[in-house]
């Protein structure tokens, strides 16, 4: 299966399974994994989501699969504010 290499929201895909009253058992079922860990190991990053897999849960979820990645816009902001963050807290030692 092929890896998915933008940054999939974790939270996001978690949140909205709560929202669902969705329950790990019922997510690992209906993506073909005979226990809970295999869709949760998905859901905490500790393995990547194949395109399928990400595809089956959009579709469970009611979504679109670009749904469930970070903005990108969002991302830069953050990664600019803590570059921002960074910066004044190295220089305020040197004022």
């Amino acid at each position: 299966m092929r890896q998915v290499s933008k940054k999939v929201d974790l939270n996001k895909i978690k949140r909205i399974r709560k929202k669902m009253k969705l329950s790990l058992e019922e997510m690992s079922e209906r993506l073909g994994y005979k226990t809970l860990n295999g869709y949760y190991y998905l859901e905490c990053g500790r393995t990547k989501f194949s395109a399928e897999a990400l595809a089956i849960v959009a579709d469970i979820f009611n979504v679109s699969v670009m749904e469930l990645f970070y903005e990108e816009g969002i991302v830069k902001t953050v990664k600019d504010e803590k570059e921002i963050h960074s910066r004044d807290t190295n220089t305020k030692g040197s004022v």
